[in-house]
């Protein structure tokens, strides 16, 4: 029997996304590092004959920049989920600007007229951001389930019964 390899990656990201998606992220930044710093003395070694570069640095720069790369990664993987959710959170109080009228409506409740300045909208912006980075991890579950569960139900080959 001939398996789909993109049902065995769903059934992956649907029970180990949420653990798969960061350690790919850093193992992939921790390559990169890797890559990096064995191309930055090959560089230096090739467009600079009379530097006389020892073996030992090779993996000595791979390890450095290796381990440079992962935690660039790391972070970046966090700034990014903060990114998401502050562009998430102007965009939902965008439509609720347009569509319910939110800020004149918050005029009369204790908020006053600072609803209506752009220290409200960066207010709400931070505030997606920081509650999207609480909840990353849940955030990580979900949307990995939820591709794993797509890939798996449109490759396996089952048939509609209508």
């Amino acid at each position: 029997m001939q398996v789909n390899p993109l049902v065995v990656v769903g059934v992956v990201l649907l029970f180990f996304g949420w653990l798969a998606i960061p350690l790919a992220v850093t193992v992939l930044g921790a390559a990169l590092g890797v890559m990096g710093g064995i191309l930055a003395v090959d560089f230096v070694s090739v467009n600079f004959p009379e530097i006389q570069i020892p073996e030992w640095s090779y993996p000595a720069a791979a390890i450095i920049l290796g381990g440079l790369g992962w935690l660039v990664a790391k972070r970046l993987f966090s700034l990014l989920i903060f990114i998401t959710g502050v562009v998430g959170a102007l965009a939902l109080k965008a439509q609720l600007d347009t569509s319910m009228n939110l800020s004149q409506q918050l005029v009369e409740t204790p908020l006053g007229q600072f609803a209506l300045t752009p220290w409200f909208t960066l207010f709400f912006g931070v505030t997606g951001g920081a509650l999207l980075s609480l909840l990353k991890r849940y955030l990580l579950i979900v949307v990995s389930s939820l591709a794993g569960a797509v890939l798996i139900a449109r490759n396996a080959g089952w048939r509609r019964k209508c």
